[in-house]
């Protein structure tokens, strides 16, 4: 037996981040204001010596170096610490003011960086002083930090301020009884994948992809209250500065600890992570552009500095977590949100990720189809915890096609109930090859799977209390907004009705309704209903919140309906017999896929030997399927061996060979025959294959898990069946797979032919004792969205319209033929609808046309219909006629055609009557006609 060598859905390089920076419009917890110097600025010396920081390195052979370490799956860094020993003793001037105040400058300047931060050993300002830091321009200014504002720790550092040249200005106020402690041991020298904005006016594009969505687009309108959690991180570790992304994340103590939440390889590095490292890192809030347009603005951002780490799961072995908590707690006028989150094991419907990628303003990408459980596998032999994370594949949308890069590490992944589900470890996707993964680290995983130490797991610090939830929403500092109660769906023909009650909270009032569709904003209301006239078709979650005059968003109260397609008749004809037409149709048809497991390929397996693999559903999976037709099966065939389609159930028994098959991807194979479902016997269905090559692996499966004794049936004989089970820890002995195919179900329904009575229509199964051969995989099946078997839309009846105006019905979905009696002279439209119920589709489409055929009721002469008219006419025997002239009672001709068609257009006439003068080779026929309006 071959040994088993296990494959990746993909294959990933760890990515971090770059960065872009805005105007500092309000920057680190401070004070605001302005240097006091900027008023004497014409009276002031502007000699002020400058120190110069030495830049001994070449930053084009550091970057040569950062490239090669990003390709072996390293972080990219963004820049470097010169080491410095500057402060207020050794190094600036103390200058005194004109009105007696003292204030001590330091201009410092590392030439040629794009940008400058600075790292602080020690870090005190007393009572009555104030400290500001500007770029040499002025256009940057960040302060005041007061005796108010000091970190809790002795290290502290500041943002990114844009050029090479910055100035810090202390002031030591009226009575200075205490002297500040401004120990600045580096220089943080920014030389690459920075993108500087100075001002608000000067906006570049951007520093990531051109495919990104900004958050403010219309894609983030469903969730602007959870970017308020999400933020940009610049992590000093070592001698380097690195960018990441995060989010602030909630407890169930609700205390507001501010924890955030990011990916174990942001630090995980050669060099180890210092609490003095920690202690210098930097959270930037509200890093967004103002609008979708990526030439808007930059908002005012808001940053943190300095934390803790409190627990971290690495990526090798693991699932690539890191909770955080900073050092002081964030002011309530911040206005961040502590994000809500879902710990249990569930994959995400539908949800967003939102991110800093390659540092710039936060971006939404957006997935619609559920994510798939995957294992990491990365360079050096890295491989994830098994199943520890989600594989996600963001879509296309209004403004981009939204995927991540570096600096998205460890943003959060949502789920469609607002929920963070995942944290980012990388991805293959970007905007040249936008439909591949992303995987996220599961939150499910982080939480107790890893260690039961309390630094490697998260649990004990987010759920304090002990409560055991598996889901918790967010807040805001001042708490949760009331939200909306009760929503009841409602579909009714082609239409989905929201109704709800208001928030039971009389404290505060709603200003208005926020509805939801699948987390796209539809509306916004006043009232507490909504009727969603064009609804998309399949399982639809809908949600409502509450918004209030101070801005802030409630949580959503959301649920959801299934919404069928109401489809209209088809091939829809009319026949004339005398003055009746004969109205015939087809009836609409649905379809839908069974199958067992996630729809995904992950390996392929073999015994070496021709065999049986299939699946099996039984009287329950099939009670809504009776009488209804297998027409095509879905399968991925592998070169190398023959295959044939074995369906059995009860005494019947349905082979085919299946030729011309196209290897190494999904194929759709027809049935020659379709076969009629009995619900009341277990369905097998399962390929053949008939190689004898211990090299070929004909069996696709899943990753799994198994649906057991479902989707994991094997046969020798096709007879007698048993399942592959063997689920291990130890992932070389793991058979927890589902093999990959599928039905395709018709809604047409045919008698059950009839067979020869069994006594036993149970298919007996037992454990398989033999081992598969296993051999990697690099193709991937379509994925699919469903597998449990649903009834389809029951078909009551037909009603049938001329012009528009209803002229009959008839019951139940068999009869598809109706004629219409004594029928008016003229040529006239019918359309077909389905009624589904109390549900009505809409009509068959106005294209088909039927016209009375006038030499079978005998009226072959030219005519006008109807004669009292208003935008247009009817000329029947418009093909004899060779002139036509419309003539007013004063006698002027008002319309003159030559050969006219059908339809004469009279929306220019004026009210009142008119002669229509028909010119045929028989001679001339006067009609008198009527515009009415």
């Amino acid at each position: 037996m071959n040994k088993k060598v296990l494959f990746p859905l993909i294959s990933l390089l760890l990515l971090l981040a770059g960065t872009t920076l805005p105007e500092s419009a309000y920057a680190q917890i401070s004070e605001g204001g302005t240097p006091v110097s900027f008023q004497y600025q014409n009276t002031l010396k502007s000699d002020l010596p400058t120190i110069q920081i030495p830049v001994d390195f070449s930053v084009e052979d550091m970057k040569t170096v950062d490239a090669w370490q990003v390709s072996q799956g390293a972080p990219l860094k963004v820049g470097t610490l010169i080491d410095t020993d500057l402060t207020t003793d050794n190094s600036g001037n103390w200058i005194t003011l004109p009105d007696g105040n003292k204030i001590w400058q330091l201009r410092i300047q590392a030439k040629d960086a794009i940008a400058l931060m600075v790292s602080f050993k020690d870090f005190y300002i007393p009572e009555n002083g104030k400290l500001f830091i500007y770029n040499a321009d002025k256009t940057q200014v960040i302060g005041a930090f007061t005796y108010q504002t000091n970190p809790s720790t002795k290290e502290y550092a500041t943002e990114f301020l844009a050029g090479d040249e910055i100035i810090l200005e202390y002031e030591a106020g009226n009575q200075a009884n205490e002297q500040p402690r401004i120990s600045i041991d580096a220089i943080g020298y920014g030389y690459n994948h920075l993108y500087i904005s100075r001002t608000k006016a000067d906006i570049g594009p951007g520093a990531s992809g051109s495919c990104m969505v900004n958050i403010n687009c219309e894609e983030g309108d469903a969730w602007q209250t959870e970017k308020n959690g999400v933020c940009l991180m610049t992590l000093i570790i070592g001698k380097y500065i690195y960018y990441c992304s995060g989010s602030l994340v909630n407890n169930t103590a609700e205390d507001l600890k501010p924890y955030i939440l990011s990916a174990y390889h942001c630090i995980d590095l050669d060099e180890t992570v210092t609490q003095q490292d920690l202690n210098k890192y930097v959270f930037y809030f509200h890093f967004e552009r103002t609008s979708c347009e990526n030439t808007s603005a930059a908002a005012s951002y808001r940053t943190m500095t300095g934390c803790k780490k409190v627990a971290g799961i690495p990526l090798d072995g693991g699932s690539d977590g890191l909770l955080l908590l900073l050092n002081q707690n964030i002011p309530e006028n911040y206005d961040v949100y502590y994000n809500g989150w879902d710990r249990s094991n569930t994959a995400a419907k539908s949800g967003v990720g939102i991110h800093h990628p390659a540092g710039d303003y936060m971006k939404i990408s957006t997935f619609n189809k559920e994510v798939t459980t995957g294992t990491w596998y990365g360079i050096d032999s890295v491989i994830g915890a098994t199943r520890a994370h989600w594989n996600v594949i963001f879509e296309q949308t209004a403004n981009g096609h939204s995927v991540t890069e570096g600096g998205s590490s460890g943003s959060p992944l949502f789920n469609q109930n607002k929920l963070i589900v995942g944290t980012l470890s990388g991805a293959i996707s970007s905007c040249e090859k936008p439909n591949q993964s992303n995987t996220y680290g599961k939150l499910y995983y982080h939480w107790d799977q890893y260690s039961k130490a309390d630094t490697a797991r998260m649990d004990v610090y987010l759920d304090p209390d002990k409560t055991g939830v598996t889901q918790l929403s967010g807040r805001y500092a001042i708490g949760r907004k009331a939200a909306p109660t009760d929503l009841i769906l409602s579909y009714k023909n082609g239409e989905v009705q929201l109704n709800w009650k208001a928030p039971a909270s009389t404290a505060e009032k709603p200003s208005r309704y926020a509805i939801y569709r699948n987390n796209t904003l539809l509306d916004y209301v006043t009232s507490t209903s909504y009727t969603d006239n064009d609804p998309e078709t399949g399982t639809q979650l809908y949600s409502v919140s509450a918004l209030y005059t101070d801005g802030k968003e409630s949580q959503v109260t959301y649920q959801y309906i299934y919404v069928y397609e109401l489809k209209v008749p088809t091939k829809v004809t009319a026949t004339v017999h005398d003055n009746n037409v004969t109205i015939n149709w087809k009836e609409p048809l649905y379809q839908q896929i069974i199958y067992w497991g996630t729809g995904s390929a992950y390996m392929a397996l073999g015994f070496g030997q021709p065999f049986y693999f299939g699946q099996k559903w039984d009287q329950n999976d099939l009670a809504p399927l009776h009488k209804h037709l297998i027409e095509s099966i879905i399968f991925l065939p592998i070169e190398g061996t023959s295959y044939s389609l074995l369906i059995t159930q009860g005494n019947r028994k349905y082979t085919q060979d299946l030729d011309n098959l196209s290897f190494g991807k999904s194929n759709v194979i027809e049935l020659k025959d379709p076969f009629v479902i009995d619900a009341s016997k277990e369905l097998i269905i399962a390929l053949h294959s008939s190689t004898n090559r211990k090299d070929v692996y004909p069996a696709v499966t899943d990753e799994g898990p198994a649906i057991n004794e479902k989707g994991n049936l094997v046969s020798v004989d096709g007879e007698n069946w048993e399942y592959i089970y063997e689920p291990s820890e130890i992932e070389k002995e793991n058979f927890d797979n589902n093999f990959l195919i599928a039905a395709i179900i018709s809604s047409e329904q045919k008698d059950i032919p009839a067979t020869k009575t069994t006594s036993d229509n149970k298919v007996l199964l037992s454990k398989s004792s033999a081992k598969p051969l296993l051999a990697k995989r690099t193709e991937t099946y379509s994925s699919l969205r469903s597998t449990q078997a649903t009834a389809f839309p029951e078909i009551t009846g037909y009603n049938i319209y001329r012009n528009d105006s209803k002229v009959g019905n008839v019951s139940g979905k068999s009869i598809t033929e109706f004629t219409d009696k004594q029928v008016p002279i003229a040529r006239l439209i019918y359309q077909v609808s389905t009624l589904y119920g109390d549900n009505e589709s809409k009509k068959s489409e106005a294209s088909v046309e039927v016209s009375v055929n006038n030499e079978s009721i005998h009226l072959s002469e030219t005519s006008i219909t109807p004669t009292s008219f208003t935008d247009q006419v009817q000329l029947t025997g418009n093909e004899k006629v060779n002139l036509l002239e419309v003539i007013s009672t004063d006698g002027k001709t008002v319309i003159k055609q030559k050969n006219p068609e059908a339809i004469i257009y009279t929306s220019s006439l004026s009210t009142g009557i008119y002669f229509f003068r028909l010119h045929t080779d028989g001679g001339i026929k006067v009609i008198k006609g009527m515009k009415i309006n």
